[in-house]
Formats: C-alpha cells, sequence, structure tokens
C-alpha cells in the first residue's frame, strides 16, 4: 500500500544538482496535457516543447500532493474528463470504471484518514490507503504502479512533479 499520489524517485546530489530551480523532462506527446511543479505552485502545461520536453519546477516538498489534486479537481471538472464524481458509492464505482478502463493493472483507493465513508461502498477487492495530504472527505483512485500517472523527484528537502497521464490514470470523489 502506497499512500504517494505519484511513483516516487529519490535523485542523490551531484555538483550543481543539488542547486536546481529547473529540471527538463523527456515526455509522451500523447499524453498531455501535463500537470508540473512550478517553482511556487503547480502549473497545466498544454502540450510539450518540439524536442518532447517540459520543464519542471524544483520547490519544497510540503503540500505537493494537495497541489496536484486540487488542480487535477478543477480542471477535470472543467474539462469534463469525466475522473470527478460526487462521494457516494455511485461516485466511488465511476472513478474505478473511468481509471480501469484505461488502466489494465491493479488499481488503489488513497484516502485521508479522516475521511467520512460511511454509506459509501467500497468494493473489498481494491487496495486502500490513507495518507494526510487528502482533503478531508475525499477520496483518489490510482494505479498501484505509479508510473503510470506520472513522477515525484525527490532531491532532498526538494521535490519537481510531473503527472503525464492525468485524464486517464486518477479519478476523484469528494464532496
Amino acid at each position: 500500500m502506497n499512500p504517494n499520489l505519484l511513483e516516487v524517485v529519490a535523485l542523490k546530489p551531484e555538483g550543481s544538482r543539488s542547486q536546481l530551480v529547473l529540471e527538463e523532462i523527456k515526455v509522451n506527446p500523447e499524453l498531455a496535457p501535463y500537470l508540473i511543479s512550478s517553482m511556487r505552485s503547480v502549473a497545466w502545461v498544454p502540450y510539450a516543447s518540439k524536442k518532447n520536453t517540459v520543464n519542471v519546477g524544483v520547490r519544497a516538498r510540503v503540500g505537493i500532493e494537495a497541489e496536484l489534486l486540487a488542480a487535477v479537481i478543477e480542471m477535470g471538472a472543467e474539462a469534463q474528463w469525466g475522473n470527478i464524481h460526487p462521494l457516494t458509492t455511485e461516485g466511488v464505482r465511476a472513478c474505478l470504471e473511468h481509471v480501469s478502463s484505461y488502466i489494465e493493472g491493479p488499481l488503489e483507493i488513497i484516502c485521508s484518514p479522516s475521511t467520512d465513508l460511511e454509506g459509501v461502498d467500497i468494493p473489498e477487492h481494491f487496495q486502500q490507503t490513507q495518507a494526510q495530504w487528502i482533503p478531508t472527505n475525499a477520496l483518489v483512485v490510482v494505479p498501484v504502479d505509479r508510473g503510470y500517472l506520472g513522477t515525484l523527484w525527490v532531491l532532498g528537502g526538494q521535490v519537481a512533479a510531473l503527472i503525464h497521464n492525468v485524464s486517464r490514470g486518477m479519478a476523484v470523489a469528494w464532496r
């Protein structure tokens, strides 16, 4: 059970790498839009550069996953990707169906320890994990293989994040 939103990759500080502010990452242009970390927040990048790259900002880790989640909720609803649903039994089923329609592998449900799931039936065969970064009264459906969704690179206390399959690789039920 993995409480992280993304695949976490630790980087070793090597010379000037410990002072990075921006990192260029190779991406698949078919997986746009991309949600990236910026130096102070998160941002949407609608398409890759001509070199099939995006630039991600390096920043403090505190709050990054909650900021990424808030951006996904807002954009998913606005763009009508079908990945944002109410926190009900039907909404959770819709989240699971949405992500499983794109992913053949196992899925995991992440929620806050304080999320009230009374009256919400969650199928027993799905892994459930609790994470403090999820807001109360929300849950997220993601693939067990977080690499499908994106990566969080960790360099000491700093991170860089890239979600490259956001409309297909995660769904959120919330109230």
